[in-house]
């Protein structure tokens, strides 16, 4: 068998075989994947999501900007200018976002009274459970507890006060429960042995402290929500991608990775995370 010159053009599926082999998409050199290179350049650079108040750039996606442009734990969802978005399972509507201190102000919409029948009382609004658990925030590997933050467990249908400095709230005849008791979450001073039920919640610190002052009640505590921040910063990497001329976004099959799109005639190196002129063709000089 005669063996193929180094100076002879490589059989296509030779060719295909030896990209496969190495973990790289055929589709990468095709006219189709530039065209659909650029044009993630263009809506990452550019692309803004916008719903209501809240406007969103990198590192979020969704709306108007594909989910290459953004990290998929920081997905948001526009629905009559309501902004939302999915966090462990449970879905929260986003108040406000402050990029540059990576924190988001949200609340469950699961519990928000104005998501309830209207003219509900304070006490109504948290006597029917499940409300869902917040639990997944000190320990997620995405989130941490924001500024301000405070962990609240709700204790139902316990035989009395099961300590002094708890709120206290009886629940109406119709509810599944007759009372609740609120207390700082994890507080080992608590002993709910004979309570029926609990549920984690969050809400911010100074809600708390309205709330045991009595200037505040369930309703507006749960709908001013609380705020957590987002942990990785992008910052340095973003800069340096926007100072070279690219736009930052996150790599295609692993879109936990930071990754700079570069406009046509540029590359981004094998690191992915500025751009730089190409180098010209072996074949053609260009």
């Amino acid at each position: 068998m005669i063996s193929p010159s180094f100076s002879s053009p490589v059989p296509l599926p030779l060719f295909c075989l030896l990209f496969i082999m190495l973990g790289i998409p055929v589709s990468l050199t095709t006219p189709d994947y530039e065209r659909e290179y650029e044009h993630l350049f263009q809506n990452c650079r550019n692309g803004t999501f916008k719903c209501g108040n809240i406007t969103a750039g990198f590192p979020f996606r969704g709306g108007d900007r594909e989910k290459e442009c953004g990290h998929r734990d920081l997905e948001l969802q526009c629905d009559s200018d309501i902004t939302t978005m999915e966090i462990h399972g449970v879905r929260y509507r986003v108040l406000e976002i402050r990029p540059d201190r990576q924190i988001l102000g949200i609340s469950s919409e699961e519990i928000r009274p104005d998501r309830q029948i209207l003219g509900i009382s304070s006490e109504e609004v948290i006597c029917p459970p499940p409300f869902p658990d917040d639990d997944w925030i000190p320990d997620s590997g995405v989130f941490t507890p924001g500024p301000g933050f405070a962990s609240v467990t709700l204790f139902y249908d316990c035989p009395s006060h099961i300590s002094p400095g708890l709120l206290f709230f009886a629940c109406n005849k119709n509810d599944d429960y007759s009372n609740v008791s609120v207390a700082i979450a994890n507080n080992s001073n608590i002993h709910p042995e004979r309570c029926s039920d609990s549920a984690n919640t969050s809400i911010l610190q100074n809600s708390l402290e309205r709330l045991r002052n009595s200037t505040l009640d369930w309703k507006g505590a749960l709908k001013t929500g609380f705020e957590v921040q987002w942990g990785k910063n992008y910052s340095e990497e973003c800069w340096k991608c926007n100072s070279s001329g690219g736009a930052c976004g996150f790599n295609f099959y692993d879109d936990q990775a930071f990754y700079c799109y570069c406009p046509p005639g540029n590359s981004n190196g094998h690191a992915g995370k500025e751009c730089q002129p190409s180098p010209p063709s072996p074949h053609t000089g260009k």
